[in-house]
This record gives structure tokens, C-alpha cells and sequence, in this order.
């Protein structure tokens, strides 16, 4: 048999054929490799709003012919703070130090070199003392909601780290700038249900309190902004959390229906 697979944000599809009911995902994953170039390891794929998972059958989770599989390629996995310390302890050995930026320190002389490296430094510092602070919205240990920026949906995590924004050249040195300290934050978070994404990094905008308010009927009105759970896909299954905006509500004696415009990314 055949099925379609779907990149999140629809923009790539393509059919994987010679499948069967019994093919194991690891196999899928090797015909999407050929078609999309992703490495299994970075495929995070989607049937009716769950996650496959190696060692179970498309059988398992009841995949037919010309079904829909979403795809989803992972994101960069950032290293852990404790890489970070072992990586700054290393700068303190000469050879470590000549093979960081090797193009300007061949420009510059010694005593350039020996600037470079206290301004490395220093930078580390600053990143480490930002830990402590109480800048930022949300703290280590603290449970948030991030948005994957990929397909616009909202996951349940944990904040693992707080440190700054790299400065760019742009950006005015003086107090006057327009960033404000919110937005001058990076957020290391990692989500409750996928731990196997590691760590990922998030802007603020991207990462705000957690959802617990559950609104009735009759709170529901048009033009507020709500979280809904929406399958682009499979829209009568269950699928995956996003912002809406309600543009109307119909009732009658047997059916509500509400009408949304759900932002996927």
C-alpha cells in the first residue's frame, strides 16, 4: 500500500509506496530519509495527534491506504550547562586557545590574542551571573508552555536555564536600547512528553505561563483568544494545542459549533 507524508507546515509532501500493515516505523523512517534527505534520528512523525515510535508496525497504530503521516524535523540540540563549564575550563590550556578562531588569532598578534580570550571570558561570566538574577519572567525548575516554532503549537515544559541574548553589531550599546529585558532572554527549556528532543533553546515570545483555565460554553465569545486543540490533518480527531481567535459561535438544540482562525505558524 501507499501513504502521503507531510511536512507540519504542508509545505513538502510526497507518497511512500511497497508499504504494508506490518512495515515498522524504523523502516518508514528509511523510506523518508530517501525522499526528504532528514536522518531517521531527527524525524518526529505524527499520526492523528500521536508520535510514532520505533519497534511498533503501521498495524499498531492503524495507518491505512493514502493515510496522512505529519513530519516534523527536530530541533538542534543545545549542549548542557555542564558542557559549557568544561568547555570554558578548556580555554585556560594554550592549545585549546589557538584552536578557538584560528582565522583572527592568525591576524592579530599575542597581545590581541590575550584580549580576545579575557573578552571570551568575560562573556562567560556575564552568561553564568545572568543565571542568578531576577531578570526574565520565568525561572530554572519553572513550568511553562513553549510554542515549537516549527508547526505553531503550544507543549508543556520545564525551564532548564535562563541566560542572555547574544548582543548583535546593530544593536546600540548605550542604556537607551529599545530591548527591553524580557526580550533580551533566552529560555532553555525541555518538553514534559518529548524528552527525547533534549534541551532546546526559545525567545520569550515563545514561552509564557502555563495554560490552566478551562473556559465554558457560554465564557466564549467573538474575538477572544483562546488555546484550542485542532488536527490540521484529521480535523474531527484530537491533535495538538494552538492560539485561536473565535470569529463566531452557532448553537442550536443539538449542535454547537465554533468558528476559529487557528494560527499554525
Amino acid at each position: 500500500m501507499w501513504i502521503q507524508v507531510r511536512t507540519m507546515d504542508g509545505k513538502v509532501a510526497h507518497t511512500v509506496d511497497s508499504l504494508s500493515r506490518l512495515t515498522k516505523v524504523e523502516e518508514l523512517r528509511r523510506k523518508i530519509q530517501e525522499l526528504f534527505h532528514v536522518e531517521p534520528g531527527l524525524q518526529r512523525l505524527f499520526y492523528r495527534g500521536k508520535q510514532m515510535e520505533d519497534g511498533h508496525t503501521l498495524f499498531d497504530y492503524d495507518v491505512r491506504l493514502n493515510d496522512t503521516i505529519q513530519l516534523l524535523v527536530r530541533q538542534s540540540l543545545v549542549l548542557p550547562a555542564s558542557s559549557i563549564k568544561e568547555r570554558d575550563s578548556e580555554l585556560s590550556d594554550t592549545d585549546s586557545g589557538c584552536c578557538l578562531g584560528q582565522s583572527e588569532s592568525d591576524k592579530s598578534s599575542n597581545s590581541g590574542e590575550a584580549a580576545s580570550e579575557a573578552d571570551g571570558k568575560a562573556s562567560l561570566a556575564d552568561e553564568d551571573t545572568w543565571d542568578e538574577t531576577e531578570l526574565g519572567l520565568y525561572k530554572a525548575n519553572e513550568y511553562v508552555d513553549a510554542r515549537d516554532t516549527n508547526m505553531g503549537a503550544w507543549f508543556e515544559a520545564q525551564v532548564v536555564r535562563v541566560t542572555r541574548k547574544a548582543p548583535s553589531q546593530d544593536e546600540p550599546c548605550s542604556s537607551t536600547s529599545s530591548l527591553t529585558a524580557e526580550e533580551d532572554v533566552i529560555y532553555h527549556v525541555k518538553y514534559d512528553d518529548y524528552p527525547e528532543n533534549g534541551v532546546v533553546q526559545m525567545s520569550s515570545r515563545d514561552v509564557r505561563a502555563r495554560a490552566r483555565n478551562i473556559l465554558k460554553w457560554h465564557e466564549l465569545e467573538v474575538g477572544q483568544e483562546v488555546m484550542l486543540n485542532y488536527n490540521p490533518d484529521n480535523p474531527k480527531e484530537r491533535g495538538f494545542w494552538y492560539d485561536a481567535e473565535i470569529l463566531r459561535k452557532r448553537e442550536t438544540r443539538t449542535v454547537r459549533e465554533l468558528y476559529a482562525n487557528v494560527r499554525l505558524g
